[in-house]
């Protein structure tokens, strides 16, 4: 694919504490969600993404108008290990349309993005 105007598209991220989902329809938010994972597997590789840098204004507007959607802001860390030292950005995924799993509950389980699993 072309390079896009605004932004990279980056790969190589993997899931920790759920999955990705792609589902058929391709939709403004990129045609998945998230599920449960697998039992016994920590690591879900994530499809490509396409992310972009924002302005303050601009996230506080969008954060404003987001709160109560289907949403979860999920962090994306260097390395396993969380703390604040290696928090890169956070990223909003979809949630499952169906089922009582909003954002929250995926906040409660930990999700979060890896660069490594190292």
């Amino acid at each position: 694919k072309d390079a896009p105007p605004e932004g990279v598209y980056i790969h190589g991220l993997f899931l920790e504490g759920c999955r990705w989902v792609v589902t058929r329809e391709r939709d403004r938010e990129g045609g998945g969600h998230l599920e449960e994972s697998h039992p016994k597997v920590l690591f879900h590789p994530l499809p490509v993404m396409h992310v972009s840098a924002v302005s303050k204004e601009r996230r506080d507007r969008d954060n404003y108008r987001t709160q109560g959607s289907n949403e979860y802001k999920c962090p994306v860390y260097k390395y396993p290990r969380r703390t604040d030292k290696y928090i890169i950005f956070t990223v909003g995924l979809k949630c499952p349309t169906t089922g009582n799993k909003g954002p929250e509950h995926w906040r409660l389980r930990g999700v979060a993005l890896l660069c490594s699993k190292d």
